[in-house]
């Protein structure tokens, strides 16, 4: 069983089986015991928000479930169900008016064996042989655009035993620690130690520590605001959005790399020398323009053709006889 953190729902996982198989331990009838085989899970939830009497639906899932996990803040949950090689994590959400479950998405063939919420909700983290950080709001976006599935984000921290997130929702950790009974010959274990995880699957630190046995996380303090206050935040949370936003855009402009400042920096000093020089240029042409006397002359270009005229003197033309006389000659 497993109660919802606001208590206003609670969660049964009956077991069920398909068949029984007879085994046979010995001779005679008294040897013979019936195995039950093909087991098949029903969830039941029992509605208790403002009900005098307490509605139960039941969910028929087909397969073992191997774990269950309300999601804090809301009314959904998830399970992990099937073949424990490679189950599939389904998410499910309960409806207290119709007293319904809801069918949301699911996620097929997965390295899961526990499935941890942030503590505001939205964010899990599926933990098996590899840690997936999950946004179940997107995942939910996509499947009713019809868009693909995006690309998980999967990280991998060997010999992990134990995870937490941060009471915040900002961080997640995980750790490899050693029982305090554990024998003494196997305390110089090179695994244990911790790594610090952002709530997107992003490594923030690691440190490896001989001999390391617990990894806590403080306490968040009660916050100053009132349910009203936060309910008022809420509802208008959109009108805060484009303030949050331009603090944002301030804050990672402010973080860009050093390369990129150089190369504006640059970029200005050049600027400011061709300024310079511009200013330069103006002060020679006012200072040529002033020491110049007469009027300004004005400079066209033209093109022109000249033509060289040959005089030779003309000699007097041959008569026909003269020619006649001349090619006889010849």
């Amino acid at each position: 069983m497993s109660w919802h953190p606001k208590g206003d729902a609670l969660a049964i996982i009956v077991p069920c089986y398909k068949t029984k198989k007879k085994e046979k331990r010995g001779g005679g009838a008294a040897g013979e015991r019936y195995i039950p085989v093909g087991r098949e899970d029903n969830l039941e939830i029992a509605f208790t928000k403002h009900k005098k009497r307490i509605p139960i639906t039941q969910l028929k899932t087909g397969e073992e479930i191997l774990h269950f996990a309300w999601e804090p803040t809301g009314p959904r949950f998830g399970v992990i169900k099937g073949d424990s090689n490679s189950p599939d994590v389904v998410f499910y959400k309960i409806d207290h008016e119709n007293n319904t479950i809801n069918h949301l998405f699911e996620l097929k063939k997965r390295s899961a064996i526990q499935l941890s919420w942030n503590p505001f909700g939205r964010y899990l983290v599926i933990a098996g042989d590899m840690l997936e950080f999950c946004d179940v709001n997107r995942a939910l976006e996509n499947q009713k655009l019809g868009k693909s599935e995006d690309e998980p984000v999967r990280v991998k921290h060997q010999s992990m035993n134990t995870l937490w997130w941060s009471p915040c929702g900002r961080y997640f950790s995980t750790a490899v620690v050693m029982s305090n009974f554990e024998d003494r010959r196997f305390a110089e274990s090179t695994d244990t130690g911790y790594k610090i995880w952002s709530f997107q699957g992003d490594e923030l630190t690691g440190f490896q520590i001989s001999q390391f046995h617990q990894i806590l996380w403080r306490p968040q303090p009660p916050s100053l605001l009132s349910d009203e206050d936060r309910e008022k935040i809420m509802k208008n949370f959109k009108e805060y959005k484009n303030k949050f936003h331009a603090i944002d855009s301030k804050i990672i402009d402010e973080g860009k790399s050093e390369q990129e400042k150089e190369r504006k920096e640059t970029l200005r000093q050049w600027k400011e020398l061709m300024s310079s020089y511009a200013e330069m240029r103006r002060s020679i042409q006012a200072w040529r323009s002033a020491r110049r006397t007469g009027p300004a002359k004005e400079y066209e270009e033209t093109e022109e053709t000249e033509e060289d005229l040959i005089s030779a003197p003309l000699k007097e033309a041959l008569t026909e006889e003269q020619l006649r006389a001349i090619l006889a000659g010849l």
